[in-house]
């Protein structure tokens, strides 16, 4: 089961929040193009790690 944290500092229904072009800059998964999917991709990175 996925586990997401929330955010207090990112306001609820931000997920679709497009990313500017210097944001997506340097991300490694380029499919990347919303606070959302960001937010996800690190999530999923944290829980590998732990």
């Amino acid at each position: 089961m996925e586990r997401r944290l929330s955010d207090p500092l990112i306001p609820e229904g931000d997920g679709q929040t497009p990313l500017t072009h210097e944001e997506r800059e340097g991300l490694i998964p380029s499919y990347i193009t919303n606070r959302d999917e960001l937010n996800e991709a690190e999530q999923a990175n944290i829980l590998q790690a732990q």
